[in-house]
């Protein structure tokens, strides 16, 4: 008996699991995103989300509607590596603090290998963290890293415990290393390798970033 496929037959078979696979894509980001939208205390990728969709100046007059907010979700978790690097971090975190390490561990691991950052568990990332270009960010387990930061691609805290400030910006390949503090509003410029401790309202560049600049505006 002889079969015939036809060109839609052809088709079909093809697609469909192409189809399948985006469906389950697609039903995994909308359980993602109704457990961003819980009233959990100890996952903040939810203002994380708010602040990084705020802070674009092009969704500006979006703000307010859930249709856009969604869109974003959907377009930073899919193709943004820094994103999903802390996404993965808070859902790691949240089973560290829950006692459940196994489970933290693994998806810690699964994000190094994913998302190529390694965001640890045991540090403590404030809410509102932006990760531009993640690849290669190192956020060492005794890192304490404040409020509305920006992290680029290359960066790494650790050898230590540094203590970073609430908006502070580190720039590609900066790296911050020992048992340091940086205040507010500092910035760590590219390359720079940060050995001691700066205050706040500054900028430190160099190898090593002996070079202190201040931000404030001269009277």
């Amino acid at each position: 008996m002889d079969i015939h496929i036809g060109i839609w037959d052809l088709i079909l078979i093809y697609s469909l699991p192409v189809i399948l696979f985006l469906a389950g894509c697609l039903i995994v980001l909308l359980i993602l995103y109704i457990s961003v939208k819980l009233p959990i205390s100890e996952f903040d990728f939810k203002h994380d989300l708010i602040y990084i969709f705020e802070s674009q100046k092009n969704l500006k007059r979006f703000r307010k509607r859930r249709l856009a907010f969604f869109m974003f979700f959907l377009k930073t978790m899919i193709g943004d590596n820094g994103t999903q690097a802390l996404f993965l971090y808070r859902v790691s975190r949240f089973f560290l603090l829950h006692r459940l390490r196994i489970i933290s561990d693994l998806i810690h691991r699964f994000s190094k290998f994913f998302t190529d950052s390694d965001l640890s568990p045991f540090a403590k990332i404030g809410r509102g963290l932006m990760i531009y270009h993640g690849s290669g960010v190192v956020i060492g387990k005794n890192t304490e890293l404040g409020e509305r930061c920006i992290v680029c691609q290359g960066v790494t805290t650790g050898s230590g415990a540094p203590k970073i400030g609430n908006d502070v910006k580190l720039w590609a390949g900066a790296k911050i290393l020992g048992n340091i503090e940086i205040g507010d509003r500092s910035e760590v410029g590219a390359n720079a390798v940060l050995l001691k401790s700066i205050g706040s309202d500054v900028i430190a560049v160099g190898v090593p970033a002996n070079k202190i600049i201040s931000k404030q505006k001269p009277t």
